[in-house]
């Protein structure tokens, strides 16, 4: 390789280059880059840590309300297990209506919108099919989908009076 300008020896690089990272200020940056990146690592794994213990272990017993858990308990202990359940209300609200969904598992939930949807031979099919015989009504006040009894679980702050009962053959 010799008169090519190629190296002698293998410290050398062709043409007067010098070996990557060979000066102080270039390790300098890499000691302070790597220092940056692993504590940025190292506070991120903490955290993550943090957040899986909030989303594990708090979740679930956090997002529902004592008085909502405790009405879902006096309606789980009325309905046949497994046996479907009518949760109409006034208008559209997600909160609340899959809360009773969660909190009532495995009994299935249907949602039923307005007072339009329990009219009518299809909300009488839906009952034939699902062998309905219960259901939950919110809003201020509560729609009547034809109870035959209802309990009234109270309004409180950020939920609407709620009736539970059974309807009517």
């Amino acid at each position: 390789m010799e008169g090519q300008g190629g190296a002698d020896t293998p410290n050398e690089m062709p043409d007067g280059a010098r070996l990557r990272g060979s000066s102080a200020t270039e390790r300098l940056f890499w000691v302070v880059g790597l220092a940056l990146l692993s504590t940025q690592l190292s506070v991120g794994v903490a955290n993550l840590v943090d957040t899986f213990r909030i989303v594990f272990r708090d979740a679930p017993y956090d997002v529902v309300p004592a008085a909502l858990r405790k009405e879902a308990n006096f309606v789980k202990h009325r309905i046949p297990t497994g046996s479907a359940l009518v949760y109409v209300m006034r208008s559209p609200e997600h909160w609340q209506s899959r809360l009773w969904h969660r909190l009532l598992y495995p009994s299935p939930v249907l949602f039923l919108e307005n007072d339009l949807e329990t009219t009518g031979p299809a909300f009488r099919n839906l009952r034939v099919r699902y062998d309905v015989r219960f259901a939950l009504s919110v809003g201020n006040p509560p729609l009547d989908p034809g109870f035959q009894w209802h309990v009234v679980f109270p309004a409180r702050t950020g939920y609407p009076e709620t009736w539970f009962g059974e309807l009517l053959p």
